[in-house]
């Protein structure tokens, strides 16, 4: 006998087919706090979580940056093959000059990806400034995860003052600057903006894990890149896309620092390929000649069978 499902049976399968997804990545109000803790098999035992949080708050103490450009943190605590970590933590390109938010941030972060994984052996969390990820495999580290879902946040605001095409064009172009110019560098981040309009500007900045090669930083913020503004964030004033190994975000106003690094702050020039306004009245302008011609010759028709 085939059963009944009731309303109420099918809307509880659904909850707890969602519900492990939902609390494995989440986003704090406001987005100014991301993380994802994946299952990856057993609980965290406590040598672990003591290797983990000896790690996490020695970034911005103890550890000296990886190199002098940016302020990366890499670090392996532990013995294979159950309490080992290896922990990873990044702040964002243009805090270069501002230890002290970098450091408050990289101790925010901790206590937060503490709160929010208590048990899990791998997690990474994104702060607006900062990213701290850890895991008890070290060959995730080096492993390009293109293929891992991004996430992605966009603005609730909404643009009017300027096409969609338009805006499109100069964040394509924009993008395809910074990912050129980020990809290339050693601290494997850039910043910069492009003017649409005389009244609308396109802020941005692109940043890789600098451990990552070129190619891998260029492959990861292209496919990154590949998903605004059609895929996620059409018709928005901005968005974030945030990957395990390189991070994305633009503004319709300016968010980041702005360095002594010219090549990592720039304003790029930006020359439309065609406006759809121009294109319009080039159409116009073609069908005013069409009918006036149409028009002619169905006069004259009428003139020369009226006279015969």
């Amino acid at each position: 006998m085939a059963m009944a499902y009731t309303t109420p049976f099918i809307l509880f399968y659904i909850l707890l087919t969602i519900t492990p997804s939902l609390a494995e990545s989440e986003c704090n109000e406001g987005a100014t706090l991301c993380w994802n803790c994946p299952n990856t098999g057993s609980p965290s035992s406590a040598t672990f979580k003591g290797n983990l949080k000896a790690i996490l708050f020695s970034f911005s103490t103890l550890l000296k940056p990886q190199n002098d450009v940016v302020r990366y943190y890499n670090m392996t605590v532990g013995t294979k093959p159950d309490d080992q970590v290896t922990a990873i933590g990044l702040c964002r390109g243009d805090l270069i000059k501002d230890p002290k938010l970098c450091q408050s941030c990289l101790n925010d972060t901790a206590t937060s990806v503490l709160e929010k994984c208590p048990t899990q052996k791998e997690a990474i969390i994104w702060a607006e400034k900062c990213m701290i990820r850890y895991s008890n495999d070290d060959s995730r580290f080096h492993i390009m995860e293109n293929k891992e879902p991004p996430k992605v946040l966009k603005s609730p605001k909404k643009y009017t003052d300027v096409s969609a095409e338009k805006f499109k064009e100069g964040l394509e172009s924009l993008l395809d600057k910074l990912i050129v110019n980020a990809s290339s560098s050693v601290e494997k981040y850039a910043s910069g903006s492009v003017n649409v309009t005389a009244s609308r500007s396109i802020y941005s900045l692109v940043q890789c894990i600098p451990s990552m090669s070129q190619k891998e930083c260029s492959d990861c913020l292209d496919e990154s890149s590949s998903m605004i503004p059609d895929q996620c964030c059409g018709g928005v004033e901005g968005a974030r896309v945030l990957k395990p190994s390189c991070t994305i975000r633009y503004e319709s106003g300016i968010f980041y620092n702005v360095t002594d690094n010219t090549s990592s702050n720039t304003n790029y020039s930006f020359e439309p390929s065609k406006e759809i306004g121009e294109e319009k009245n080039s159409k116009d302008k073609t069908v005013i000649p069409v009918l006036s011609s149409v028009i002619g010759v169905v006069v004259l028709t009428i003139l020369v069978h009226g006279f015969a």
